[in-house]
């Protein structure tokens, strides 16, 4: 009895100190992400560029939460944002843009439980945003992140905010927002905006040229039979 006792008290110790943690996941006009005319690439080598309109006022982008997938050590936050060599991990929270006229201001999801950030430890946060017609899922995005968008067909954008640590609350509140412009009691949020970049597209005379090489390259199968 006592060890069904001891093993049931263990359990709920490891429930509490794990407890999904809830935040709000929104930014404002003062935190607003733009879009830019350089081209994204991997290394980050774009060009500075004027930036254009502040997105858009219709839901055209994605916007994912990420958590550093290693706990956060107290000190300074990381310098990584390559989130697609698994550096990051995605929180389950996805929204879009606002349709309110508020270009560049996402659609705010307030009080909305993670899958991975616990209301006991303090966790380094970050936003990728991207076009909404490039794909509508995290997963997708950062595949085509990881081959520097390899055969991508689609124009769009897509960019990574800076790094920000918080601690996310119970479900009772109050909720902390991972983006904001000074730093609070619950840590040190995502303090500006972010630019998303024009992600790599072929042009159609190189799509052409391929398509007169596969067809070369038929015809002399052909030739050689």
């Amino acid at each position: 009895m006592k060890k069904i006792l001891l093993t049931l008290g263990a359990m709920a110790m490891a429930t509490g100190a794990f407890a999904q943690g809830y935040v709000t996941f929104g930014n404002t006009a003062g935190t607003a992400f733009t879009t830019n005319g350089a081209t994204w690439s991997q290394s980050g080598n774009v060009a500075a560029v004027g930036a254009l309109a502040a997105g858009a006022t219709s839901t055209v982008y994605d916007f994912a939460l990420l958590t550093l997938t290693s706990a956060y050590n107290g000190g300074g936050v990381t310098t990584d944002t390559n989130v697609w060599d698994g550096t990051w991990q995605f929180t389950g929270l996805q929204t879009g843009n606002k349709l309110n006229g508020q270009p560049g201001v996402v659609t705010a999801l307030s009080g909305v439980a993670t899958t991975d950030m616990s209301t006991t430890q303090t966790q380094e946060v970050m936003v990728v945003g991207w076009s909404a017609a490039i794909t509508n899922t995290f997963a997708g995005i950062s595949s085509l992140m990881a081959s520097d968008f390899a055969g991508n067909q689609t124009a769009g954008f897509v960019g990574v905010s800076q790094v920000g640590f918080i601690e996310a609350a119970t479900s009772s509140g109050p909720f902390p927002s991972v983006w904001f412009a000074t730093a609070q009691t619950y840590g040190t949020p995502i303090p500006t905006g972010f630019t998303m970049y024009q992600v790599p597209v072929p042009e159609p005379t190189t799509l052409a040229l391929a398509g007169l090489g596969g067809l070369g390259l038929m015809l002399f199968r052909r030739q050689r039979k």
